[in-house]
């Protein structure tokens, strides 16, 4: 887990501790985006990015997979790549 709660910004889920930042693990995102994960996150009422910076390889893998591009989330502000959870 890279973050839970950051104070600067209060527009950010983070801010109202309702975000998790995960690190990168292509095994996690494979489950979150298979059947069972998104039946998983539904059912827990959680919602996921794969996020990175504009640009990132590692993100970028992902935009043109049919499941998966509807998770992508490129933000310049973003520290690194890693899994995004709303919760």
């Amino acid at each position: 887990m890279n973050s839970v709660r950051r104070n600067h910004n209060h527009k950010s889920r983070h801010y109202h501790g309702k975000a998790i930042d995960l690190a990168w693990d292509d095994d996690v995102i494979a489950f979150l985006l298979s059947e069972e994960g998104r039946s998983w996150l539904n059912k827990h009422g959680v919602t996921f990015y794969i996020e990175g910076q504009p640009g990132s390889r590692k993100v970028r893998k992902y935009v043109n997979d049919p499941v998966a591009s509807e998770y992508v989330f490129f933000n310049p502000n973003a520290s690194g790549d890693h899994i995004h959870l709303n919760i």
